[in-house]
């Protein structure tokens, strides 16, 4: 769910479950999440597996459902990764 603020530009989300991708080491996983304790996110892949993501050279995009944000990765090639 997302929703605008009073300032008509800020979004709001529910952060409590989602999907997204991990990029880390020239790869790209799909992942979901949900909120973990402590104002934490808990990690799984495609298969429904916990993964541990470490403190490092990662980055995680959290993919929104709203429409007009869409999130783009492209290779060395210059193709869709997202694929």
């Amino acid at each position: 769910m997302c929703s605008h603020a009073d300032d008509g530009l800020t979004l709001d989300y529910d952060l409590s479950f989602g999907g997204g991708v991990w990029l880390n080491g020239g790869r790209l996983w799909h992942i979901t999440w949900t909120q973990g304790t402590d104002s934490t996110f808990v990690f799984y892949d495609a298969d429904g597996r916990p993964l541990s993501i470490c403190a490092g050279r990662s980055y995680i995009a959290m993919v929104s459902s709203v429409t007009g944000q869409e999130l783009t990765v492209l290779d060395s090639a210059g193709q869709n990764a997202l694929n």
